[in-house]
C-alpha cells in the first residue's frame, strides 16, 4: 500500500508532450482553472452590464482621457456609450460596419472599419475624421508610433500616414510593394521598443497576410535619413487584424504558427523554439487556427489585473473558448462558456460583447450571469514512484479550500488512456446525500464555513474511493462553483501494487 501527494498542476494545461513526458505538475486538461504558484484557481464568472445593442456585438472600444475613462460598443450600425449599466446610449448612427479597430491618440480615439468614415471620440461627441490623399472609408486599421497616426486600406500594401502630431488632413502613402517580396496584402502594424523605454530602439512593424514583417525604424517615413528598414522576416500568417497584443516591451500576436512573441520570432526565425509564446499548448493553438482561422472574433488582448494573456478563439458565429494564459508563472489554461464576440479592458475590468446584443463584465462573481462555472482537469499521468510497478488506484483526496466542495466527481484513469476506470459522484454537503455533477438545483443548502485562504491546516482530507489499474495514474475531476472561488491545492492518492513488468 502507498500513498502520495502531488501538487495541484501549477504548470498549466500541456497541449505539446506526450502524455507519458509531461511534467507532473501539468494538466492533459484543463478547464476553467487558472494555474498560479502554488496553487490553481477557479476562473472568476461574469455579469450582465448592458443588454438591448439590437445585434452582435463587433466592437468594445475603451476611451481614456485625461480626466475620464468610457467604454464605448459597436452593434447594429451604430456606437454606443456603455459606461454604465442600464440602457446604452446612442451617440452614432447610420453606420454600415460594426467590426472597429481603434487607437488612442492625444485624448481622442481614433476608430477605423474600411466601409464608414473614420471616428474620432474625445469623451464628449463622436464625428467624422477628414483626411486627403486617400478615400476615407477604405480605411481599414490604424496606429500610433511616435506620434504619428498611420492607416492602412484592406488588401492594400501601403500606409497612408499623418503630419507629425496630427491624425487627420493631408494624408500622405508610403509603399511597400516593391519591398514586400512575398506579396499578400497589410494586415497589422505593430510596435515596439527594444530596450522597455521611449526612444531611437523603438520598431514598427508591418505584417502582411503571407506572414512577412517588414521592419522599419525612424518617425518619419518621408525621410530617407529618419526612416529606415531594418529587416525583412518571414513568421506565420495572422490570423486577423486583432490577433495582436502588447505584452510588456513587445507583441504577442495568433498566426497559424501559433501565439508568437514577434520580438523573440525576428530575432529567432520563424521556427524558433523561443519565439513561441504558446509553446506548451502549440498543438492546441495551431489546430484552432486550422480549423477556425476563417471565423470572425479572433482577438488577442492582456488583462493586466487578472494577471492574462487572452486569446479569444472563435468556434463558430455564437460560441467561442479562450485560451488564456497566467502571465505570472506562464501557465496556459481553456476558459469556457464565455461566448465572446470580443473584449476589452475599462478601467482595469474585463469586459466581453455577445452575438445577442449584450456586453458582460468578467473575472466578477463565481457564475456565470448566475449560471455555475463548470470546472475540469486531468493532471499529467503520474508512475507514483515506480514507472515498472503496475499499480492499482484505491482512493483519491482533492484538497482545496472549501471544506464542503459544491457537485463534483472523480474518473480514474490509468495507462495514457482516456476511458475512465471507475467513476466516483459525491455531493459533499453536511446533510449528506448524492446527486450527479451539473444536474441538480444549485444553492439550497446551507454550507458550513470554510477555512480561509491559505488556512491548509484547515483542509479536510475526504479520501473517496476510486478504481484505476495501470503504471501510471491519474484522475479526471469535474466540479461546479456557484459559492465561492476554489483554490486547489495538491491531489492524495492511495494505491497497492498490482504486479510488476
Amino acid at each position: 500500500m502507498g500513498a502520495v501527494s502531488i501538487p495541484a498542476p501549477t504548470g498549466g494545461w500541456n497541449a505539446r508532450d506526450a502524455l507519458d513526458k509531461m511534467d507532473p505538475l501539468d494538466a492533459v486538461e484543463l478547464v476553467n482553472w487558472i494555474p498560479r504558484a502554488g496553487y490553481v484557481e477557479s476562473r472568476g464568472g461574469c455579469q450582465e452590464h448592458v443588454t438591448g445593442l439590437g445585434g452582435t456585438v463587433e466592437s468594445l472600444i475603451p476611451y481614456r482621457g485625461a480626466t475620464a475613462e468610457e467604454l464605448l460598443a459597436a452593434a447594429d450600425g451604430e456606437i454606443w456609450d456603455i459606461t454604465t449599466t442600464g440602457a446604452p446610449v446612442s451617440i452614432k448612427s447610420g453606420l454600415t460596419s460594426d467590426s472597429w479597430q481603434y487607437q488612442h491618440h492625444t485624448n481622442v480615439v481614433i476608430m477605423t472599419n474600411g466601409a464608414d468614415t473614420p471616428q474620432v471620440y474625445d469623451g464628449a461627441s463622436i464625428i467624422d475624421i477628414v483626411v486627403t490623399g486617400v478615400t476615407a472609408t477604405t480605411l481599414w486599421g490604424c496606429n500610433n508610433f511616435k506620434g504619428r497616426m498611420f492607416y492602412w486600406p484592406q488588401n492594400s500594401q501601403s500606409v497612408w500616414y499623418a503630419a507629425a502630431g496630427s491624425y487627420q488632413g493631408a494624408l500622405t502613402q508610403f509603399g511597400m510593394s516593391s519591398i514586400a517580396a512575398s506579396g499578400g496584402s497589410l494586415v497589422q502594424m505593430l510596435t515596439w521598443t527594444l530596450d522597455s523605454g521611449d526612444g531611437v530602439d523603438d520598431l514598427a512593424a508591418f505584417i502582411f497576410s503571407t506572414g512577412e514583417v517588414l521592419v522599419y525604424q525612424g518617425s518619419d517615413p518621408g525621410s530617407s535619413v529618419d526612416w529606415a528598414l531594418v529587416g525583412k522576416f518571414s513568421i506565420g500568417e495572422p490570423i486577423s487584424i486583432r490577433s495582436h497584443a502588447r505584452v510588456g516591451s513587445t507583441e504577442v500576436l495568433a498566426t497559424k504558427d501559433g501565439y508568437l512573441d514577434i520580438a523573440k520570432a525576428i530575432r529567432g526565425g520563424r521556427y524558433s523554439e523561443e519565439s513561441t509564446f504558446s509553446d506548451k499548448i502549440i498543438r492546441a493553438a495551431k489546430d484552432a487556427a486550422l480549423q477556425y482561422s476563417g471565423n470572425a472574433g479572433w482577438q488577442c488582448l492582456l488583462y493586466p489585473a487578472g494577471n492574462q494573456f487572452i486569446v479569444n478563439v472563435p468556434i463558430s458565429s455564437t460560441q467561442s473558448i479562450q485560451h488564456v494564459r497566467d502571465t505570472t508563472n506562464g501557465g496556459w489554461t481553456k476558459f469556457t462558456n464565455w461566448n465572446a464576440r470580443c473584449f476589452a479592458v475599462h478601467d482595469d475590468k474585463l469586459y466581453f460583447g455577445t452575438s445577442d446584443g449584450k456586453v458582460f463584465l468578467a473575472d466578477i462573481g463565481v457564475t456565470d450571469d448566475l449560471l455555475a462555472v463548470q470546472l475540469k482537469a486531468t493532471p499529467a499521468f503520474n508512475p507514483l514512484g515506480s514507472r515498472t510497478t503496475r499499480k492499482q488506484l484505491t482512493a483519491v483526496s482533492v484538497i482545496t479550500n472549501y471544506i464542503y466542495p459544491n457537485k463534483w466527481a472523480l474518473d480514474g484513469l490509468g495507462d495514457f488512456t482516456s476511458t475512465l476506470r471507475s467513476t466516483v459522484q459525491t455531493d459533499n454537503t453536511p446533510s449528506g446525500g448524492s446527486s450527479s455533477w451539473d444536474s441538480s438545483d444549485w444553492d439550497t443548502t446551507d454550507w458550513a464555513s470554510s477555512p480561509s485562504f491559505g488556512d491548509v491546516t484547515a483542509l479536510p482530507r475526504a479520501w473517496r474511493n476510486l478504481r484505476a489499474i495501470g503504471y501510471t495514474l491519474t484522475c479526471t475531476i469535474r466540479l461546479n462553483t456557484v459559492s465561492q472561488r476554489i483554490v486547489w491545492f495538491s491531489t492524495g492518492y492511495i494505491f497497492k501494487n498490482a504486479g510488476a513488468i
